[in-house]
């Protein structure tokens, strides 16, 4: 009769599956916040040209409707005064500023401040006809 004590052990110790987890959440502790850093760059970046369009946008429709649009930035809200627009951004912060487009499609402002992160970022709304990114 074989007993138990006999056969040679199959499987893997506790202590060899806690260090095969302890080198795991190693690795995931090191990269981990460069991923979810990468994660947060990204999607500032997409509100930043989100933010570019929408003023691009407002602008080459003043100038083709012949009809002024007021823009209004303040926390992280920007909304478009006249009308039911309301555009909420997650990754960017404006001070409270207002921007009027006049029906030639130009600004009388020069530029947009904005909070990126920690960076202070400006976008000029200057219309030139092409599509243009922050700045």
């Amino acid at each position: 009769m074989i007993s138990n004590f006999d056969r040679p052990a199959s499987g893997f110790t506790l202590i060899e599956l806690l260090v095969v987890m302890f080198i795991a959440a190693l690795g995931l502790s090191l990269v981990g916040p460069r991923v979810f850093g990468a994660y947060e760059k990204i999607a500032r970046s997409a509100e930043e040209q989100k933010l570019a369009d929408i003023v691009a946008e407002a602008s080459l429709k003043c100038f083709l409707r012949r009809t002024g649009y007021t823009l209004i930035l303040e926390g992280a809200t920007l909304k478009l005064k006249g009308f039911q627009t309301i555009v909420e951004f997650e990754h960017i912060t404006f001070p409270p500023q207002t921007i009027a487009f006049n029906g030639n499609g130009y600004s009388h402002t020069q530029e947009i401040i904005y909070h990126a992160g920690e960076k202070k970022r400006t976008l000029h709304p200057a219309w030139s006809g092409i599509r243009y990114g922050p700045g």
